[in-house]
């Protein structure tokens, strides 16, 4: 199993579809399998979850949602709300 993350540093990009699905297919043709969706300090919508979740399993790879990030002490100016339009 080779897994990889960074996904949630692509959520803050201009284009961050096109930016995402450039970097899942670069992801699949180094041969990982795994993708670790993380959202670091960005607040997601449940919907755009189940995208990134979809936009994974559809590159044929496994797709590894981090769950249950604790927001307590993160200063309120990293909570950025971010919306992916797919």
């Amino acid at each position: 199993m080779l897994k990889v993350g960074f996904i949630g540093h692509l959520l803050t990009h201009r284009q961050p579809v096109a930016t995402i699905e450039k970097y899942l297919q670069k992801c699949k043709d180094l041969g990982f399998n795994v993708i670790e969706l993380s959202k670091g300090f960005l607040s997601l919508p449940g919907e755009d979850w189940i995208r990134l979740v979809e936009m994974v399993q559809k590159h044929k790879m496994e797709p590894k949602p981090e769950l249950g990030i604790a927001q307590a002490g993160i200063p309120k100016a990293f909570k950025r709300p971010v919306i992916l339009l797919v």
